[in-house]
């Protein structure tokens, strides 16, 4: 189930001039997995003094948050407080699936990281998201 919306119907392109805008700058997205858990995504351009992207995975043994500045923080059931967990900058991922792409239709590299059929279901997934914020109703998968 998803729900969208353009806050900001105009903004200046490269040139300066004043355009219309389509593509929604807030997305909030409910969904379920297959293994039951509910999974709750806030996409925002718009959110005021938001603190940027960061996860939280909730489980029932305890809890993980990955703040914006890829710092990572834990606890387990019973814990009065998350604590900070080592995450050194040469052992986080970072994304370049574009990049990635862009190298193996250049043949210098070997798609690693997310194999065509992968990016077949984020677009199914993505598909599913539009769907649902253009009719108001929950869409399943697979399509």
């Amino acid at each position: 189930m998803a729900m969208s919306k353009v806050h900001v119907p105009y903004r200046r392109n490269a040139r300066g001039a004043l355009t219309s805008v389509s593509i929604p700058d807030h997305v909030d997205i409910l969904y379920e997995l297959a293994n039951g858990a509910q999974v709750h995504m806030r996409m925002s351009a718009t959110t005021g003094l938001s603190t940027g992207n960061q996860s939280w995975l909730y489980g029932t043994e305890g809890t993980i948050h990955v703040d914006q500045q890829q710092k990572i923080f834990a606890g387990r059931r019973g814990d009065t407080q998350l604590a900070e967990v080592p995450n050194p900058p040469e052992e986080q991922a970072y994304y370049r699936v574009e990049e990635e792409f862009t190298n193996a239709i250049r043949g210098t590299e070997q798609i690693t990281m997310v194999p065509f059929e992968t990016g077949v279901h984020y677009m199914e997934w993505t598909e599913a998201v539009i769907r649902s914020a253009q009719t108001g109703q929950a869409i399943s998968l697979p399509l």
